[in-house]
């Protein structure tokens, strides 16, 4: 499948595991592409933002805003061992 067009700095367009292809730009927005069996690319948002807090105790949790508004929340990487 052609990508419609050439990432910007900070845009890394990768496989999915559905035979098309995911945008993932600076911000954290993740768009989905696909071929429909018209041959027509469809896109949509299937993650609206993404960002890392760390924790006093060194665990660093990602956040991430999904496109239906949820926001999901998992450590990435455990604490400091004291």
């Amino acid at each position: 499948m052609e990508t419609p067009r050439i990432p910007f700095d900070g845009e890394k367009i990768e496989p999915n595991p559905f035979g098309g292809f995911d945008l993932r730009q600076s911000g954290g927005k993740l768009v989905r592409c696909e071929k429909k069996a018209s041959g027509e690319t469809e896109c949509r948002v299937v993650q609206e933002g993404r960002h890392d807090l760390r924790q006093s105790d060194g665990k660093l949790v990602r956040c991430e805003k999904k496109a239906s508004g949820e926001t999901e929340c998992r450590v990435v990487q455990e604490g400091r061992k004291k």
